[in-house]
């Protein structure tokens, strides 16, 4: 059945789905929220996957899979009570790590010339 999303329908079809998912945790509905965990990180997962030749797709569907399971884990935390804050921070990281790299490594946003930048200190030295 995914299969026959276009990529853009499927991205839009993961929007309905984490809002499921956030709705139930706001609702309090324990059930409904852990089962939503599944389609919507699963999801993140496909639309991540399916990038994976496209820098900018492939960075920013990683950040918002980090997201997801972060978000899955607080939820889940705040639900069952499992000290498990360390692993919702380190999730946010990774997808603020990712999109940190993507903008300076990858994109080069400062227009820094590492190896021109290297050269010129070891003349200073």
């Amino acid at each position: 059945m995914i299969n026959k999303f276009s990529p853009k329908q499927l991205d839009n079809f993961h929007i309905v789905l984490w809002l499921m998912k956030d709705i139930f945790w706001v609702r309090e509905e324990q059930f409904w929220g852990v089962l939503m965990i599944m389609p919507t990180v699963g999801v993140a997962m496909i639309l991540t996957i399916q990038s994976i030749r496209q820098k900018q797709g492939f960075y920013s569907n990683f950040a918002i899979l980090c997201w997801m399971v972060a978000d899955s884990t607080w939820m889940a935390d705040e639900f069952f009570v499992l000290n498990i804050e360390w692993l919702t921070l380190g999730l946010f990281a990774l997808g603020i790590a990712s999109m940190i790299y993507y903008y300076v490594v990858i994109c080069n946003i400062f227009k820094i010339n590492f190896v021109s930048r290297i050269r010129f200190l070891k003349f200073e030295s």
